[in-house]
């Protein structure tokens, strides 16, 4: 008598384990692979003011673009790399790059994961992970992606705009001011463009190409 009980406690112990696995496997997370996004923001001319990368993700997605987290960068010519450029700030003629970061939406962080291998296409065009998905319990998986180099050019009928040179260099009495161009921060109007130095000191030089220099 006393093994049948032990025989039906048993049993009633493996039932009630097998019933507490069942929500174990009810919670296992959904591994997302791929994402698509389409945005209206990413072909820029010059002029235009620098705002968020906002992408939007199809109806639905479990995953969506943060755009308080994205930025745009220009590339630099002199340093050979991309700098950082403000919210607010202009474009102006030049090769750019936009990031985002990729994440699993608020509502969806019990049930889906961003996993390897992760590809993420905007308007049809491929864009690239940066760094490795990072995994949260509590604000789920994201990971940053940047565009392909996108083109500003001046629109057509633009009117003519010049911005202050970056990096201005120091002149120093008696060495040569290293040439600066004009012409890369210049845009709209009609070309091509003749500079002529209106003003400034007797040794500043502004040739017809706008480059600036002379010997202080």
């Amino acid at each position: 008598m006393k093994r049948a009980r032990n025989r039906v406690i048993t049993l009633l112990l493996a039932v009630v384990l097998a019933v507490g696995l069942l929500p174990a496997a009810a919670l296992a997370k959904t591994d997302i692979h791929e994402a698509t996004g389409t945005s209206t923001v990413l072909s820029p001319v010059a002029g235009d003011a620098v705002g968020y990368v906002y992408i939007k993700a199809p109806s639905g997605a479990a995953y969506t673009f943060n755009r308080y987290s994205s930025s745009w960068w220009r590339w630099n010519e002199a340093s050979g790399e991309y700098d950082h450029v403000a919210e607010g700030d202009t474009f102006y003629p030049g090769v750019y790059r936009a990031t985002t970061r990729l994440e699993i939406g608020f509502e969806y962080r019990k049930d889906y994961d961003l996993e390897e291998p992760l590809s993420v296409t905007v308007n049809g065009e491929t864009w690239t992970q940066s760094g490795a998905i990072k995994h949260d319990e509590t604000f789920g998986s994201s990971v940053y992606f940047r565009s392909p180099d996108i083109t500003v050019t001046a629109a057509a009928g633009a009117p003519l705009a010049i911005r202050a040179p970056e990096n201005v260099p120091y002149s120093y009495l008696g060495v040569e001011l290293e040439p600066i161009s004009l012409a890369e921060y210049t845009w709209g109007g009609t070309e091509p463009y003749v500079f002529t130095k209106i003003s400034g000191p007797d040794w500043l030089t502004v040739s017809s190409d706008g480059t600036i220099g002379g010997t202080s």
